[in-house]
């Protein structure tokens, strides 16, 4: 474990003894913002660089929210199936095959708006629901009586229009899989022998959308009160000896946040990122919802879910106010999914509210080769050769990034979150899809 200290927050933990030096000064710089005063960080121990802020953070909220923390995959989960019966291997590449013709990939969507469809009704239903949840919450932790909110059509109309997205993106990416580390894989469990079925993806170009338009809020130009103005006029004029000017100046500039690049969103912004989160969070579980209405059509009417488990790992958790970013939900009673990667599958978990974690557990392997790393110095037939025995037409150069070497040894993570998580199970790959 590694203990770091900030300006504002004394109180970090990383649950790893080995993390990159970038890594660091990515945790140290949250450490020294205001942002993180009073609460205590803990960093999960598949913690690596991300864009911005390290994967694996977590944080309880406090009265201002970064919306580059979560990024633009708001609400990124991982669903798992466990099937009612068990899959012939001889059906694999049909099932393949119907599965990439049923479900657009990578930067496609569906081609036809339909306002029509199953999904749109429950989804308001669910959004509504989540929103009154939300404002309740927000009333306990702030002590403000926000008014109701309605989303439907033309809620998501508006929505949409202020994002910058068009409205047949909204509802036609509902179903559709991301690129990357996103994947549908059919797996076996090491306990019983069933077959689960297990979907990875996100919010798509909706998540996107609301995080860039939030983002752009922060980096807002700020008139200087005419204070400043006078105190930077006695500083150069009357200061003595000249020399200390540039710390005075330097003083200054900090009080009056000159200089700084984020405007971090506090009160009403802060609010509306919120509500937009909660919108997007619910949308990536009904894209998820549709996938598996989809598949299961493809597998035919025999096939059932009888067990399901759903971990997102890409939000801020409105019930319990902690931010996590690459890192899952783990209390006492619930169960949790943690995928590795394309090799290794996953495991299933129970939490076990461990205040000290931020009741929160690792949401996957973690990688150790970044993605253009990954591409140039892995090698190919190594891939295949990892993966022997799992039936996929994803193993190319396209995907090396993904390959299991790119990732952290799961034995690591496995050792590592035993202060969090009970293992339940593993779910071994026999069928993995990722976008091409």
């Amino acid at each position: 474990m590694i203990e770091l200290k900030g300006t504002y927050n004394q109180d970090c933990k990383i649950f790893i003894d080995e993390v990159e030096s970038e890594a660091i000064e990515l945790v140290r710089n949250i450490l020294n913002q205001e942002i993180s005063a009073g609460v205590q960080v803990r960093i999960m121990p598949d913690t690596h660089v991300g864009k911005g802020i390290v994967i694996g953070f977590t944080m309880p909220v406090t009265r201002m929210v970064n919306p580059n923390y979560i990024g633009v995959d708001i609400g990124c989960s991982v669903t798992t199936f466990k099937l009612n019966q068990r899959i012939e291997e001889e059906r694999f590449p049909t099932l393949d095959h119907a599965i990439r013709r049923s479900i657009p990939m990578g930067m496609h969507i569906r081609k036809e708006k339909n306002l029509d469809d199953w999904w749109i009704t429950p989804y308001f239903e669910t959004v509504n629901n989540n929103l009154h949840a939300f404002q309740q919450k927000w009333f306990q932790r702030f002590g403000e009586t926000k008014n109701s909110i309605q989303v439907d059509k033309e809620y998501i109309s508006r929505l949409c229009k202020k994002i910058g997205i068009k409205e047949s993106t909204f509802y036609c990416s509902v179903g559709t899989l991301g690129g990357g580390n996103h994947f549908i894989e059919l797996g076996e469990s090491a306990k019983d022998g069933s077959h689960y079925l297990t979907i990875h993806s996100g919010s798509r170009h909706f998540g996107l959308k609301v995080c860039n338009y939030h983002a752009k809020k922060m980096h807002k130009t700020t008139v200087l009160p005419e204070e400043y103005h006078e105190e930077f006029k006695s500083i150069t004029r009357d200061t003595l000896p000249t020399s200390d000017i540039p710390k005075k100046l330097e003083e200054l500039n900090k009080r009056y946040h000159v200089g700084k690049k984020e405007y971090m969103l506090e009160k009403e912004d802060m609010y509306e990122y919120l509500v937009d989160m909660v919108i997007a969070q619910t949308y990536a579980q009904f894209n998820h919802k549709a996938m598996a209405k989809a598949i299961f059509k493809d597998l035919g009417e025999n096939y059932q879910a009888v067990d399901t488990v759903y971990s997102m790992h890409n939000f801020i958790d409105t019930t319990d106010w902690i931010i996590r970013k690459g890192a899952i939900r783990a209390y006492q009673g619930e169960k949790m999914v943690i995928p590795f990667n394309m090799r290794d599958g996953l495991l299933i978990c129970e939490g076990k509210s461990n205040p000290d974690w931020n009741c929160s557990a690792p949401h996957g392997a973690g990688r150790v080769l970044a993605r253009n790393k990954a591409l140039k110095t892995l090698d190919m037939d190594e891939f295949t050769k990892e993966m022997e025995g799992i039936y996929s037409t994803s193993v190319c150069r396209q995907t090396l990034d993904e390959s299991p070497m790119a990732y952290k040894d799961k034995d690591l993570i496995m050792q590592a979150i035993q202060d969090t998580a009970t293992i339940i199970d593993t779910i071994k790959p026999i069928m993995n899809i990722k976008a091409l």
